[in-house]
């Protein structure tokens, strides 16, 4: 529900009915709301948002690339390299994106960036648009332009 209302409602009415919740919201709940103050370019509740988030998983990085991403819409620059440095101070690195798949009883296990699996010779070989070269791979920070 929170996901829905996050996505189509107010973000401000979602935050209350969150508060409201008679079970403890986990960081999956927050993070639904985090999206749609995205949506809806609500920085300032998406600052409130992250407060409770990072409380709960402070070494999750992906949560610090979607405040950055929420910034460099809002196109705030500063903010954005304010939380660049703190996640290069704290010595947090970006968990590699992977995929697997089971064929014939066999897993072929994909990680981003990665060409060594036997059957990839051609970026037309990974049957994603674009290929599977860096360009097409979101990765902090070279995805959040000011």
């Amino acid at each position: 529900m929170v996901d829905l209302f996050s996505h189509t409602g107010n973000p401000k009415e979602v935050y209350e009915f969150i508060e409201l919740m008679p079970i403890e919201p986990d960081p999956g709940i927050w993070v639904s709301l985090l999206r749609g103050c995205r949506i809806h370019r609500n920085v300032k509740l998406a600052e409130k948002v992250i407060e409770k988030v990072f409380e709960m998983e402070p070494e999750n990085t992906g949560y610090y690339v979607l405040l950055a991403n929420i910034y460099a819409e809002a196109k705030r620059c500063e903010a954005v390299r304010k939380l660049k440095n703190k996640v290069g101070g704290r010595g947090l690195r970006e968990k590699t994106g992977c995929s697997w798949i089971e064929v014939r009883g066999k897993v072929h296990v994909f990680v981003a960036n990665n060409r060594d699996h036997s059957q990839v010779t051609r970026d037309e070989d990974c049957r994603v648009p674009g290929g599977c070269s860096a360009d097409t791979v979101q990765s902090w920070p070279s995805h959040l332009v000011c």
